[in-house]
């Protein structure tokens, strides 16, 4: 529905045509719209309305804004005053989430709104809204240092002003940079370091991490200690200004006494460790300046700063912490990763050269499950780092884990056809890069399904049934076990054997495809020449008793299709139908004549 005449009339403050409007028509009270010509602080307008019965304190927008709350919120002081003095009441008058029209004013730094308001009997600390916040809040937050000082005058509390989460006057002044309102509300009593947040917070915590330097100093010289103000975490003013890069406030907090070293937060994180893992060089540089240790600054995990900063690839305060002295082999946390494995599990190519350059030992700098570098960089498959480490002495086949794998192991799991490429092309033996188990690179991308990889393997001489693990499972068995048909393809077009390629216990692929309900790769198998008979494992048991036993039922009729033996019996004379899981696979079973003389029990299950 569109605009009325009444509300354009008042919002265009065309008080002859309103006027007019008002004498000619007859209107219901509903229509009598005050708020737009109260917003706009059209006192004629106004006063208009109200003669004719507008309703001073119906609030008509949707956030529940009065007419008196919008004139405040916009500094429209004579319109106040009438609305006032029509009956608006000054504290009833709230929006939705509590704001009356004293808190809109001084939100707005409107101070003549605030003192009218005021003078009016509105309460000034009872004006909250549904957080908590009171005017003196609000005016402290935006900076309207006017307000301030009328609020504390008219008797605002500077300290139990607190929004729900504990946040003082004092605190948001600090937190936004007012610092002529810091000073105002210092003056007028506020406590400087009793001033906490939920989280324990002070206004100087909040000052130094937002970088306001000049709060920062008002507060010290207020008494703010800058070492005990700690949020609940253990996070000092020194350690949130280095976080977040503040130089100037990290120079001044260390001259008036913060401790470098001893700044550490519940974890054991330095200001130089946040430093160093945010990447702020200027502050890494003031803080060992001032006497940070590079090495012993650790965190309860061990990570050291030049950890940190080569985890996130920080290349210049990776330069600087070794260039003042970091060790780059030493700086390991407590599974053994050191700067250079963290560096090339992330891909920081930079520094995993910086480090190398500085006598980073490519090699032996493992973790505790023995990946090196070389390792988790072909883990995660960032093919510059595994360019770079091999560049530098990096041995692609040595570099083996606790259990046996290699890089070209892992990249061939994870699919990193790029690093599994360029492995090779440095000589990784593809046959040979065998895990503890017995399992090959083909193997394992066999089992995951990645068929580039496979083809890859393959093309650079992997042999296709040698590549057993201890049980016996082929790269064909295990991509048949796992469903993974494109793999089953490739590997019986590049020579695998369908019938031969049994486990220890005499599985075929074809047996554990069935199994598994994989019809396709049962479908493809069979097609390839796959034995639906002679498929049998130690046990006597057939793929048709190995997917009735599972309740595959595709598999089943497809496997009675190709001719399998219904009556075929294990070693212990069970059937397929002995076996059959569901009714569904038993009714296909006895449909194609599965009952003997022996077993005839079996139809009445």
């Amino acid at each position: 529905m569109g605009e009325s005449a009444l509300a354009l009339a008042s919002r265009l403050y065309r008080t002859d045509a309103l006027s007019m409007i008002l004498q000619n028509m007859q209107f219901d009270e509903e229509a009598l719209v005050l708020h737009p010509a109260a917003q706009f602080g059209f006192i004629e307008c106004v006063r208009l309305l109200i003669e004719k019965g507008a309703d001073v304190d119906k609030a008509w927008t949707d956030d529940g804004a009065t007419p008196l709350y919008m004139a405040s919120e916009n500094g429209h002081v004579e319109c106040v005053q009438l609305l006032i003095e029509k009956g608006a009441v000054v504290d009833k008058a709230r929006t939705d989430d509590g704001a009356t029209p004293l808190y809109a004013a001084s939100q707005n730094g409107h101070v003549e709104c605030v003192r009218l308001l005021i003078e009016k009997g509105a309460d000034v600390d009872k004006a909250r809204t549904d957080d908590g916040a009171t005017p003196l809040y609000v005016a402290s937050f935006n900076g309207h240092v006017e307000c301030v000082r009328l609020l504390i005058e008219k008797g605002a509390d500077v300290d139990k002003a607190r929004t729900d989460d504990g946040a003082t006057p004092l605190y948001v002044a600090s937190e936004n940079g007012h610092v002529e309102c810091v000073q105002l509300l210092i003056e007028k009593g506020a406590v400087v370091d009793k001033a906490r947040t939920d989280i324990g917070a002070t206004p100087l915590c909040a000052a130094s991490e937002n970088g306001h330097v000049e709060c920062v100093r008002l507060l010290i010289e207020k008494g703010a200690d800058v070492d005990k103000a700690r949020t609940d975490d253990g996070a000092t003013p020194l350690y949130a200004a280095s976080q977040n890069g503040h130089v100037e406030c990290v120079q001044l907090l260390i001259e008036k006494g913060a401790v470098v070293d001893k700044a550490r937060t519940d974890i054991g994180a330095t200001p130089l460790c946040v430093a160093s893992f945010n990447g702020h060089v200027e502050c890494v540089r003031l803080l060992i300046e001032k006497g940070a240790d590079v090495d012993k600054a650790r965190t309860d995990d061990g990570a050291t700063p030049l950890y940190v900063a080569s985890e996130n690839g920080h290349v210049e305060c990776v330069q600087l912490l070794i260039e003042k002295g970091a060790v780059v082999d030493k700086a390991r946390t407590d599974i053994g990763a050191t700067p250079l494995c963290v560096a090339s599990a992330i891909g920081h190519v930079e520094c995993v050269r910086l480090f190398i350059e500085n006598g980073a030992d490519v090699n032996k700098a493992r973790t505790d499950n023995g990946a090196t570098p070389l390792y988790v960089a072909s883990a995660i498959g960032h093919v510059e780092c595994v360019r770079l480490l091999i560049e530098k002495g990096a041995d692609v086949d040595k570099a083996r884990t606790d259990n046996g794998a290699t890089p070209l192991y892992v990249a061939s799991a994870i699919g990193h056809v790029d690093c599994v490429r360029l492995l090779i092309e440095k000589s990784a033996d593809v046959d040979k890069a065998r895990t503890d188990n017995g399992a090959t690179p083909l193997y394992v991308a066999s089992a995951i399904g990645h068929v580039e990889s496979v083809r890859l393997l393959i093309e650079k001489g992997a042999d296709v049934d040698k590549a057993r693990t201890d049980v016996g499972e082929t790269p064909l068995y295990v991509a048949s076990q796992n469903g993974h048909v494109e793999c089953v393809q490739l590997l019986i077009e590049k020579g695998a054997d369908v019938d031969k390629a049994r486990t220890d216990d005499g599985a075929t692929p074809l047996c554990v495809a069935s199994q598994n309900g994989h019809v396709e790769c049962v479908r493809l198998l069979i097609s390839k020449n796959a034995d639906v008979n002679k498929a049998r494992t130690d046990i006597g048991e057939t793929p048709l008793h190995a997917a009735s036993r599972n309740g595959h039922l595709e598999c089943v009729q497809f496997l009675i299709a190709k001719g399998a033996d219904v009556k075929a019996r294990t070693l212990d004379h069970r059937t397929p139908l002995h076996l059959a899981k569901t009714p569904e696979v038993r009714k296909i079973l006895l449909e194609a004549k599965a009952i003997s003389r022996t077993c005839t029990w079996c139809a009445h299950r």
